[in-house]
């Protein structure tokens, strides 16, 4: 197994970043640049595809290494085939999996969103959640993902937004393997907001990967702490973005978030003018409020 394999169920260097209920950076980020990216025309997606492969030498040979492992799955007959070989690409062992996801981590704002060379990548990742014949079942109750490291100054009920596409499996055992005895072992319980599996595209479909969406919102639950390894419990929770495009069905399970009048309730609540609402936190400096650093 390879240095690269060992960081899809485990980051090394991951951080957990709280939010509080009153956090509205993300919720703003996700409108002012994710829902449009991803509800545009798909044939606009195809040419930002052919424009990022064109100045991403990298990107492009993994691409072509993509499609061409492509020409011996199964199809999928509702997906589009762009979405299936941007599957394949992020599941090989390359390092596009982990530079997709840096610069996933890194997205601020303007500048660092105008700059990001992936957003064709993100987009089909994106669109493939309604269409993608999951495998393993995204309805599964529990699967897991392993930190190396163990995490400080957690406790039950704090909440993470995700910033990056995030790798997990049912397969408990996959994920113990990566932490390799000592760290912390993410368990998520109940379904995910927002998900794919992505076993029959995967280029290692062993893995179970069911792949959460940056937009998911989780909330500790119970810590079991170990002399070499922790086991942190999470639930995902309600996104910030309720009505995302391709961002699947939620429920809403108690995330407030403040809007720009000051009332706070479920997420979401009293945002009748999304853009109001959000605007006083486009400030780059509130980007801390993520679960990758």
């Amino acid at each position: 197994m390879t240095t690269r394999r060992t960081v899809r169920f485990t980051d090394p260097e991951e951080g957990l970043q709280k939010i509080q209920p009153s956090d509205t950076f993300s919720c703003f980020f996700v409108h002012k640049y994710v829902k449009e990216l991803i509800s545009t025309d798909f044939s606009n997606i195809q040419k930002l595809l052919q424009h990022e492969l064109s100045v991403n030498k990298n990107y492009a040979q993994r691409w072509q290494e993509a499609t061409n492992k492509f020409q011996y799955k199964s199809k999928m007959s509702k997906l589009r085939t762009e979405c299936q070989i941007a599957i394949i690409a992020y599941t090989m062992d390359s390092n596009l999996y982990a530079d997709f996801n840096d610069k996933c981590r890194r997205l601020q704002g303007d500048n660092s969103w105008n700059n990001f060379p992936y957003k064709s990548l993100y987009a089909l990742l994106a669109r493939s959640i309604h269409d993608i014949d999951n495998d393993p079942p995204v309805t599964t109750k529990m699967f897991y993902r392993g930190m190396s490291h163990k995490v400080k100054n957690l406790k039950v009920g704090d909440c993470f937004f995700l910033k990056q596409f995030m790798s997990c499996t049912p397969v408990k055992h996959m994920a113990t393997m990566f932490v390799k005895g000592s760290g912390t072992l993410m368990i998520f319980e109940g379904s995910p907001s927002a998900a794919c599996g992505l076993a029959k595209l995967s280029d290692f479909p062993s893995e179970q990967e069911i792949l959460l969406f940056p937009w998911n919102v989780i909330r500790v639950t119970k810590i079991v702490s170990g002399q070499q390894q922790d086991n942190v419990h999470f639930e995902t929770v309600e996104s910030f973005v309720k009505d995302l495009p391709y961002s699947g069905n939620y429920k809403s399970r108690g995330i407030a978030v403040n809007n720009s009048g000051g009332n706070t309730g479920g997420a979401g609540a009293g945002n009748s003018d999304e853009s109001s609402s959000y605007e006083s936190s486009s400030d780059e400096s509130s980007s801390d409020a993520c679960l990758i650093s």
